[in-house]
């Protein structure tokens, strides 16, 4: 179980990263090169990035409901390099994806919102390496995975800044 202190916090997270992103993207227009820079071939670019973030948010929604509804349910795991072949994540429009995500992501902020004290240590068997998560550990994974997402972002974007003179 989570504290109520720490459930705020986290709430404040999850609803902080569609401002952050913003802040850190919100001066590129949609055919920004900037968009496309990829400086590992194995990583998304900043626009497969947000796409991948809009994608995920109804998977993540899906999940904390489903657990909340069936404490103990299976879940299969996604392939998020099929996802971004399947929505062409290359040719996606990232001024949309980022209103999107934003527009999904605060679904499952009120969503959260609603877990009871007890919802909170429902389980869902994700394959490994995921393994059980609590709806807990669930909404503090998503709370990770944007920070591993915005970082990427700041990232590439400070490398873009070095390797384009900043244009």
């Amino acid at each position: 179980m989570l504290s109520p202190f720490m459930i705020q916090r986290l709430l404040v997270a999850l609803e902080g990263t569609p401002d952050v992103l913003n802040g850190l993207l919100g001066s590129l227009d949609a055919h920004d090169p900037a968009w496309d820079f990829q400086p590992d071939p194995e990583r998304f670019t900043l626009r497969e990035i947000i796409a991948h973030l809009a994608d995920y948010e109804p998977v993540w929604l899906d999940r904390f409901e489903h657990t909340r509804k069936a404490d103990g349910i299976r879940i299969e795991r996604l392939d998020p390099s099929k996802l971004a072949v399947d929505n062409d994540y290359p040719h996606s429009d990232p001024i949309a994806n980022l209103s999107l995500f934003r527009q999904r992501r605060a679904i499952i902020v009120d969503l959260i919102k609603t877990f009871k004290e007890e919802d909170w240590d429902k389980v869902a068997i994700l394959p490994q390496p995921a393994g059980p998560l609590s709806l807990g550990l669930q909404s503090m994974y998503l709370s990770v995975h944007d920070a591993y997402h915005t970082g990427q972002v700041a990232q590439w974007l400070a490398l873009w800044a070095r390797t384009s003179g900043g244009q």
